[in-house]
């Protein structure tokens, strides 16, 4: 057996978070790891990392072994709701005594990692986190064997979560335990009943509900577990309405969802478990799991936390682990046969043909002459780079006369998605910027009427805008400090851009690193191609329904892609909510008073939905000004947007 968990064991001189928490330094360093004293003779160390899903810190622990090169696997643990990794140390101790080296870390809004406690705006965030802390195991801790995911409770969540919204890139994880698994429904709701569960999520995300069993006896059997949780710090008991919407969308699709696993996998179950009935668990694994080593084992007079009940709740997970290796040799890459040792690449996306629709890796070089206007008054010199075979795929990269301040900003022009307009319209403004040693770049892209609209305009913006890291490195500035600034059709695509980081791999301009600005200006953008539809007949134009090839009546997947903010209506909203906010950087949302070509309701919404959100965003709106001041460099409105651009400016 084990020394059982004790909230007055683990370490509290960290205080924990804020119960709403935005991180507002983003240059912090990517990853810090520090050693921590040892505890009970057991050694552990504490890193840091910045999520790449928002920057929210998290926290974790490394508990290591004094042989870790003999170690023929690492064990992650993934808590469930309301606790934290500490709580695991006890777990970790055990696994230690078996040379398996050990790490956990706070899922965000628990423990000491950052976020307001509970919350999780979306599925991609769990998913990006781990993966994250995964990488952090291999890069840093260079812990290059088999890893064994332990996940209990809601943790589940985060690995199933993956399998099922990353198909395309299988989770770097040899081995997988569920522990009492909270992915089932105890009773499935009924369409109203859910309908309404996600209106209110949207309409009140952040009201608290609160959740039975952090404080009682339902998830332990062992009276002085639970009395340290009652004096644990750390631990919650409420739910935000959008947590509980997000698992509620989750249980639904794995109810419904036949998985493959092609990675052994033991889950287990107490049979007295309340929280979870065995009941919903065991016929969600009958039904829903295949795969050659896929197991199901039920615990008698056990209940929720099968480690930390009294008795021998750990004999099944060893006998899963190490009695399996022993059989083949101790090689765990597979429980049943020996393959070939573990290699940890970076994904990436393969060169494709210039006929498919994707992220194309294609770096041309043009001369200087070949920029859209040449050289401005204020430029040292300019070069245009091509980023597809048409003339149109191009970014002018401009560069200013005296020392690049480490600040870049990224134009993206309007003009309808049509090709009657390109990024010559953006030239009095983009001179403009070059007078403060701004390095200027210049988006072009195929629009309607050039082989552009919706896919392949979303195609063009992603390239041509990733293509910002090349050109940043022959030119020796960083394109880590990137500001996009989009007018009109350019801000809808602009803030595109932003949020590039929550498109599914299913989607037009996905990529597994895109390139994330430090700030977006919104130009009386269109950042709600739901209104902007309906607005045809007030705008006197049809252009939202030409670029995306119809009404969201018959393709809303595409207005869901191309929306920074839901729909105003009602019903479409509560259906159709933003995949978009937060985009987690400042905002600068601007529009003039007498706009009729782009109501003045796309910035009001906008801001309105980003607010609520959590986004940093400012509504400016100049009075007197109309839409197409944006561009000239004299306007009130390009000198408020000028004064926001710089303020970035260390």
């Amino acid at each position: 057996m084990f020394t059982k968990y004790n909230s007055l064991t683990y370490n509290t001189t960290e205080q924990a978070m804020p119960a709403y928490t935005v991180v507002q330094n983003l240059q912090r360093e990517e990853a810090v790891t520090t050693t921590a004293v040892e505890t009970n003779n057991q050694s552990e160390e504490t890193f840091e990392l910045l999520s790449p899903y928002d920057k929210i810190r998290l926290v974790g622990r490394y508990w290591p072994v004094s042989a870790a090169s003999e170690s023929k696997f690492v064990m992650l643990f993934l808590h469930g709701s309301g606790e934290h990794c500490q709580r695991y140390r006890h777990v970790a101790k055990f696994f230690n005594n078996y040379q398996i080296p050990c790490v956990s870390y706070d899922s965000r809004g628990h423990g000491l990692s950052g976020g307001e406690r509970g919350y999780i705006f979306h599925i991609n965030a769990l998913i990006e986190d781990l993966e994250y802390v995964i990488k952090h195991i291999r890069d840093e801790l260079h812990l290059k064997m088999p890893l064994v995911i332990y996940a209990h409770g809601t943790g589940c969540v985060n690995c199933l979560g993956h399998i099922l919204r990353r198909k395309d890139r299988p989770l770097d994880c040899q081995g997988l335990i569920l522990s009492t698994p909270s992915v089932c429904l105890k009773k499935r709701p009924t369409g109203i009943v859910f309908v309404v569960a996600r209106t209110f999520a949207n309409l009140s995300p952040h009201f608290r509900l609160p959740i039975a069993g952090n404080y009682t006896n339902k998830y332990t059997n062992d009276e002085e577990v639970v009395e340290a949780y009652r004096k644990d710090p750390l631990v919650h008991d409420r739910w935000p309405a959008r947590t509980i919407s997000l698992y509620l969308e989750v249980g639904l699709l794995l109810e419904t969802t036949v998985i493959q696993f092609s990675m052994p996998l033991l889950v287990q179950h107490g049979i007295d478990d309340t929280v979870t009935p065995i009941e919903t668990i065991k016929k969600w694994f009958d039904e829903r799991i295949e795969g050659e080593d896929v197991d199901f084992k039920a615990w008698p007079n056990h209940i929720h936390e099968l480690h930390n009940d009294l008795d021998e709740q750990f004999t099944l997970p060893i006998q899963f682990t190490n009695g399996h290796t022993l059989d083949v040799k101790m090689n765990f890459c597979s429980f049943h046969q020996v393959v070939s040792p573990i290699t940890i690449d970076t994904v990436s996306i393969p060169k494709q043909n210039w006929t498919e629709n994707t992220i194309f890796n294609y770096t041309n070089r043009i001369t200087y002459g070949s920029c859209q206007g040449g050289l401005y008054p204020n430029d040292d010199k300019c070069v245009a780079y091509q980023y597809g075979p048409d003339p149109i795929q191009v970014i002018d990269c401009h560069l200013p006369k005296g020392p690049y301040v480490p600040l870049v900003v990224l134009l993206v022009h309007g003009g309808y998605w049509s090709a009657k307009h390109n990024r010559s319209i953006e030239n009095d403004v983009a001179n403009d910027l070059l007078r403060f040693n701004i390095v200027v770049c210049n988006l072009d892209y195929r629009s309607v009427g050039s082989n552009g609209g919706y896919p392949n305009t979303f195609y063009d913006v992603s390239n041509g805008t990733d293509l910002l890291r090349t050109i940043a490195q022959e030119h020796g500035f960083s394109s880590d400090r990137v500001i996009i600034v989009g007018h009109s059709a350019g801000g809808q695509l602009g803030g595109y851009l932003t949020g590039r980081f929550r498109l599914m791999p299913d989607q037009p301009g996905y990529s597994i690193n895109p390139l994330r600005p430090i700030a977006f200006v919104s130009q009386a953008g269109v950042n709600n191609m739901w209104d902007g539809c309906d607005q045809a007949s007030e705008t006197g134009s049809g252009a939202v329904i030409s670029f995306l090839g119809g009404t969201y009546e018959t393709y809303p997947k595409r207005y869901v892609l191309s929306s920074m903010a839901a729909s105003s209506k009602f019903s479409i909203k509560v259906k159709y909510p933003s995949q978009f906010l937060p985009l987690i950087v400042p905002i600068q949302a601007i529009t003039g008073s007498v706009d009729i070509t782009v109501p003045i309701s796309q910035t009001i919404n906008f801001v309105e939905q980003a607010k609520i959100a959590g986004d940093n965003c400012t509504q400016v709106i100049v009075d007197g000004e109309d839409h197409f001041v944006h561009l000239n460099a004299s306007s009130k409105s390009w000198h408020k947007t000028l004064t926001f651009i710089l303020s970035f400016i260390p």
